[in-house]
């Protein structure tokens, strides 16, 4: 799942398991698998965050941001949106814009590590 975090407090799916619209408090609470991605170009995304469940960190592992690549460029392709348009087209400066939500209990369980040397921080 990618999403483009608006201010509103809600989460509107556009494109199932690509793009919701906006996120609110307590994001990820009760997460249980799977992996977001969350596009922050703000850094104000940590307010919103349940770190009870999830774990935040850069998409710094080379595994993790060729996926986020083939969601934006899906969603690009699935939409027009234009913000995925531009996203792909400046991809090196924009990525650290996002970051990964990934919940506590898969960490340990994934193939690939979340970031190269393995460190995480809580959201």
């Amino acid at each position: 799942m990618v999403v483009f975090r608006g201010l509103t407090p809600r989460i509107r799916l556009l494109t199932p398991k690509i793009l919701p619209r906006y996120i609110g408090p307590n994001f990820g609470a009760g997460m249980t698998g799977g992996m977001a991605y969350i596009h922050d170009p703000d850094r104000r995304v940590s307010d919103f965050l349940n770190t009870d469940s999830i774990v935040s960190c850069p998409v710094g592992a080379p595994h993790w941001q060729s996926r986020l690549q083939e969601l934006v460029t899906l969603h690009r392709d699935e939409t027009g949106s234009p913000l995925a348009a531009d996203i792909l087209r400046q991809w090196d400066r924009r990525l650290p814009e996002f970051v990964q939500i990934c919940p506590k209990e898969m960490v340990d369980r994934l193939e690939h590590p979340l970031v190269p040397d393995a460190r995480l921080r809580t959201a």
